[in-house]
């Protein structure tokens, strides 16, 4: 193989690299139905409305009992965010989908008790 076609080679695995990594930076905003779960009774089912500008997360997120604020961030498939109510912040950890609509993770409810979540993009 001469150069020229070791460069054009080189050159053309960096864009595909690089198209990988822009496909990983997913806009996430949206409505988001959220299901959470940390034990047989405890569940929160928030509808989140969220905005995404960069790797920064806002947005709103309103339950059958509480609604308050949502913040957090996205780092490639990585979604982080919390749900600050009246009574407490519930906390959620987890990974976007390959398509793009669904998160699934683990979450903390404001009474400390550890759980696992589902949101759907609506």
């Amino acid at each position: 193989m001469n150069w020229n076609k070791a460069r054009i080679l080189v050159a053309a695995m960096g864009m595909i690299g690089l198209c990988s990594s822009v496909a990983l930076a997913a806009d996430i905003s949206g409505n988001w139905q959220v299901q959470f779960q940390s034990g047989q009774f405890d569940q929160a089912t928030p509808l989140c409305t969220l905005q995404q500008k960069d790797d920064t997360l806002t947005g709103a997120c309103k339950g059958p009992h509480s609604q308050g604020q949502a913040s957090g961030t996205v780092k490639g498939d990585k979604v982080d965010f919390t749900w600050t109510t009246p009574n407490g912040a519930f906390s959620f950890s987890g990974t976007l989908g390959a398509d793009g609509s669904t998160i699934s993770g683990t979450g903390t409810s404001p009474q400390g008790k550890q759980g696992t979540f589902t949101a759907k993009k609506q």
